[in-house]
């Protein structure tokens, strides 16, 4: 906000001060009779003037100098407004791009740890988790594909086959770390007091109002795609949660110590599926959101 004492440095509102209180006192000296005689140019038309309506000019320089500080100002205001908004959005752009490449980082670490239930080098998991249907998810009901499983997995009779199993609990022995080291990175990822990725507004809420008198700027712009970073980082808790929800089921897989049964291997493979998928839909809305949010800063300075 503009302040009055500001004006009062301007040069032109200072002479215009000057130039009235010198009428006035010049005005005092003539009605005093301090001064009795003035040169001629007084008898002028212009003189005249100056002798009777001179702080006019003092006036009209004053109104000059307050017109010439408001503008300068009130841009200066502007630019002001203008960098804080921008910091602060840049702020929250970065922490969109964190988060896009958390989820990206979630990803793979999901893909990590599908790919090994899904492997070909045990007997037992080729039977729970086959190949092809985690290539051809889409086309692969999860209850079918449980119930097919565990009649060809009756008929081999690998549960019997001593080295089978050996080697199936040896598998899940060395995946328990791996879990668990996957789960440890997404709970730092989470960020729950909200410190590492948090989406500000409090410069905008203070500046936008004289951002908006800025020519060519759209604040409603601006403000629309803070509002829609706010949601993508409450939206970002929620995935994150699914996709613990997905390990804490794989860790409970590996760390039974007797077998699973159907339903056990029907919550992970649809657990799994409706993790990865959230992952990729809100990673693409992530990469969106974060183009238009990079054009906007463009056009805040």
């Amino acid at each position: 906000m503009i302040q009055s004492s500001s004006y009062l440095n301007s040069l032109w509102v200072i002479l215009g001060l000057l130039l009235i209180a010198g009428f006035f006192v010049f005005r005092f000296l003539l009605k005093t009779q301090r001064i009795q005689h003035l040169p001629g140019f007084f008898e002028t038309p212009a003189g005249e003037f100056l002798l009777n309506r001179g702080f006019i000019v003092g006036v009209v320089l004053i109104i000059f100098g307050v017109f010439l500080k408001y503008n300068a100002l009130t841009k200066a205001e502007q630019q002001q407004a203008q960098m804080m908004i921008a910091t602060e959005y840049r702020a929250n752009v970065d922490a969109i791009q964190s988060l896009s490449e958390n989820i990206q980082n979630l990803i793979e670490s999901h893909q990590k740890v599908t790919e090994r239930l899904y492997s070909q080098d045990n007997e037992i998991l080729t039977l729970l988790f086959p190949a092809d249907s985690y290539l051809n998810e889409a086309n692969t009901p999860v209850n079918k594909l449980v119930d097919s499983a565990f009649k060809n997995l009756k008929d081999s009779d690998l549960l019997h086959n001593q080295a089978a199993m050996e080697k199936f609990n040896g598998f899940k022995n060395k995946l328990k770390p791996f879990i668990n080291q996957q789960i440890t990175e997404l709970k730092v990822m989470a960020d729950p007091d909200n410190e590492a990725y948090p989406i500000k507004q409090s410069y905008w809420d203070s500046f936008k109002e004289t951002f908006a008198e800025i020519d060519g700027k759209n604040p409603q712009e601006i403000a629309g795609s803070i509002e829609q970073m706010k949601q993508a980082r409450v939206e970002y808790v929620a995935v994150l949660k699914q996709a613990e929800a997905y390990l804490a089921q794989v860790k409970s897989f590996v760390g039974r110590d007797s077998f699973i049964s159907n339903g056990d291997i029907y919550e992970t493979i649809k657990i799994e599926r409706e993790s990865l998928d959230r992952l990729n839909q809100f990673y693409t809305k992530l990469r969106s959101l974060n183009q238009s949010v990079e054009a906007i800063l463009k056009n805040i300075p």
